[in-house]
């Protein structure tokens, strides 16, 4: 339970959210509202407020089957793109 805390902190996430000085904004899609408005990020990302719609849209999907759906879709990309068939 400690570790899970210390990985979902907000002083791990904005040290993961927020750039070294220098560098390209990451723009990673939190889980949490929060971190779409923290003050912190937003002074080197700004973009988290205009991302924030689109990521409140995301549905995870549990269906039964998924999986194998998912790898089918993984194989295929796969043949095109590694493969190019």
């Amino acid at each position: 339970m400690k570790f899970i805390r210390f990985c979902v902190s907000t002083e791990i996430y904005r040290l993961a959210l927020i750039p070294d000085t220098g560098d390209s904004p990451r723009y990673l899609l939190p889980a949490y509202k929060d971190y779409y408005t923290d003050a912190m990020i937003l002074e080197k990302d700004p973009l988290y407020t205009q991302l924030y719609p689109l990521a409140n849209r995301i549905v995870s999907f549990t269906d039964d089957g998924a999986l194998v759906t998912l790898r089918k879709i993984g194989k295929k990309i796969d043949s095109i793109y590694l493969n190019g068939k």
